[in-house]
C-alpha cells in the first residue's frame, strides 16, 4: 500500500503541474485523496509490524501536495475565467473597442481577434 500511496501521489503532482483539458484536471485530485488514505493506512500497518515507513510518509506527503496543488490551480483558473467574463462583458470595454476601431491598424488587429475566437 505504500508503494500504491507513493504512485499515486506521483500522478496527484503531474496532472497538478502540467496543464491538461480541465475535467482530466480532476483525476490529479482524485488520485490524491485515493493516495492519502492508502498512505495513512499503510504507514498506521507498518508502524504496527515495526517496519520503515519511508515509501508511505513520501506518498502521504505527495498526495497532500499534490491534492492541494490541483486545487489552488484550478481555483486560480475558474477566477480567472470569471474575472475575464466580467471585463468582456463591461460597457467601458465596448467603448474602447469602438474607439479602437477608429484606427485602420487596430481595426484590422480586431478582425483578426474575430476570425481567431470564431
Amino acid at each position: 500500500m505504500g508503494v500504491a500511496s507513493l504512485v499515486l501521489g506521483i500522478v496527484s503532482l503531474v496532472f497538478a503541474i502540467i496543464p491538461v483539458f480541465w475535467p482530466i484536471a480532476w483525476v490529479g485530485a482524485i488520485c490524491g485523496i485515493v493516495g492519502l488514505v492508502l498512505g495513512i493506512l499503510a504507514r498506521k500497518n507498518l508502524k504496527a509490524a515495526n517496519q520503515p515507513t519511508g515509501a508511505a510518509t513520501a506518498g502521504f506527503v505527495m498526495s497532500i501536495i499534490g491534492t492541494i496543488l490541483t486545487a489552488l490551480i484550478y481555483i486560480a483558473c475558474v477566477a480567472a475565467v470569471s474575472k475575464a467574463t466580467k471585463a468582456l462583458n463591461n460597457p467601458e470595454f465596448e467603448k474602447a473597442l469602438e474607439e479602437a476601431a477608429k484606427d485602420p491598424e487596430a481595426a484590422k488587429a480586431l478582425e483578426n481577434l474575430k476570425k481567431l475566437t470564431k
